[in-house]
């Protein structure tokens, strides 16, 4: 894992971020969205390698794809507010299957931020920031 130090934009040094998305390209492409800013990031490529990872590292933050084979988003993200509550959790997908994802996730009482993919750099950016200053 990499060490992080404050970016240029005075982002925290130490605040780790989990990106879990199946597909390689997009998880790397945030990965290093976020250590150019000055984020310990780390990447996973599924739900079950992250719900493990997770419990060991306590990420500050969680952005994962929703829709991937195996344990989807959701029911990672389910598993992980139940073990880590501190641990914030936004997810992003460009599948219109997320809908109904969500929708049973709600009728559990879960409540997720969801984005649409491709992902805005600057938008992630700034809800992240949002997100570890609270």
């Amino acid at each position: 894992m990499m060490n992080a130090s404050a970016g240029s934009d005075g982002s925290e040094p130490g605040k780790t971020i989990m990106v879990v998305d199946d597909e390689p390209v997009i998880r790397e492409t945030v990965l290093e969205i976020l250590r150019e800013e000055g984020f310990d990031a780390v990447g996973m490529s599924d739900g079950a390698a992250a719900l493990d990872w997770a419990q060991k590292v306590r990420p500050d933050v969680i952005l994962s794809d929703v829709v991937m084979p195996g344990l989807n988003g959701i029911e990672m993200a389910i598993q992980i507010r139940e073990l880590l509550p501190s641990t914030r959790i936004i997810l992003f997908s460009g599948h219109g299957a997320s809908t109904a994802i969500l929708e049973q996730a709600r009728s559990k009482g879960y409540e997720f931020e969801i984005f649409a993919k491709p992902i805005d750099p600057e938008v992630l950016l700034t809800k992240l920031r949002s997100v570890i200053s609270d």
